[in-house]
């Protein structure tokens, strides 16, 4: 197992917590599904291996065009391009990992572009927990 110190926070996270954010964001930056699950495989990887994040945060403002779509296909030597090959072989990963409030800040105002927004009219067609909550 690789290990992973705090660089950036004292919040921590799961793979897996990493891996659906990084999804959900790079599908809110509106890349298509495929392209952005491989991208929140690559993300995990690259904090794993403690590579720069401006390099995660450069390939999202590039949307929707950009790396995110180009490593899907052909990864480069660079760093990032290194994470998608990292993800493909299933790299051994750390418990926790540990990104910057920026980052994570950044891949949750993503992320939300996915959610639909709570209206009068999909509640009344069943959307959300309304007056019971039974679960």
């Amino acid at each position: 197992m690789v290990a992973c110190r705090p660089r950036h926070a004292a919040v921590s996270y799961s793979a897996a917590e990493l891996y659906a954010l990084a999804t959900r964001a790079a599908r809110g930056a509106g890349f298509p599904a495929a392209q952005a699950g491989l991208f929140g495989g690559a993300l995990v990887q690259h904090l794993s291996q403690g590579r720069d994040e401006s390099d995660l945060m450069r390939v999202l403002d590039a949307a929707p065009s950009g790396p995110i779509l180009d490593y899907a296909l052909n990864a480069d030597a660079s760093p990032l391009g290194q994470s998608y090959q990292d993800a493909a072989n299933r790299t051994g990963l750390p418990a926790r990992l540990h990104p910057s409030a920026e980052l994570h800040g950044a891949l949750e105002r993503l992320a939300a572009k996915t959610y639909v927004p709570a209206t009068e009219a999909s509640r009344s067609a069943g959307a959300g927990a309304g007056l019971l909550d039974n679960d």
